[in-house]
């Protein structure tokens, strides 16, 4: 698979509600994802909720399924860096400067990256809260951070 200089990909990890995975991959394509990494064997991108809630944008979207030391040996070897993301991230999304060919990382809804993916990554940003909470659904940090990372393309 070709690397383009100022790709951007996403990487999903154990998303468990299908609402959210096409959320996820609507959003994709809405910020000009490459594609996305689905790594997880549970994680089912033609589940029918799954498809309703990409609106189509399945269908115009390169999935490709892989295990994360898979991801990880292809982004290193091309080149991409990879972009963790977590409430215990210490940098804040908004104060990277995002290095392209890039990838981002969501991971699952309940605990998040696994300690496997964030040791991979080059970076591991956050999204600070507000208020009391301490994280925002997948599918939502998903937006932020690809919009934030394709602004800077």
């Amino acid at each position: 698979m070709s690397v383009k200089q100022k790709s951007l990909w996403l990487a999903v990890e154990s998303i468990e509600s299908p609402g959210n995975l096409g959320t996820i991959i609507r959003t994709a394509e809405a910020a000009g994802a490459t594609g996305v990494f689905i790594l997880d064997a549970d994680c089912d991108p033609y589940d029918p909720a799954t498809v309703r809630a990409t609106m189509g944008s399945l269908f115009s979207q390169t999935l490709i399924r892989s295990l994360p030391r898979e991801l990880s040996a292809w982004a290193k070897s091309n080149g991409v860096t990879i972009v963790g993301s977590s409430p215990a991230g210490l940098i804040d999304y908004k104060a990277l400067r995002y290095r392209f060919p890039a990838v981002l990382l969501i991971g699952t809804e309940k605990i998040g990256l696994s300690e496997q993916l964030l040791e991979a990554a080059d970076f591991v940003v956050r999204i600070p809260m507000r208020g009391n909470c301490d994280s925002i659904n997948a599918a939502v940090a998903a937006g932020v951070l690809l919009f934030e990372m394709s602004s800077q393309r």
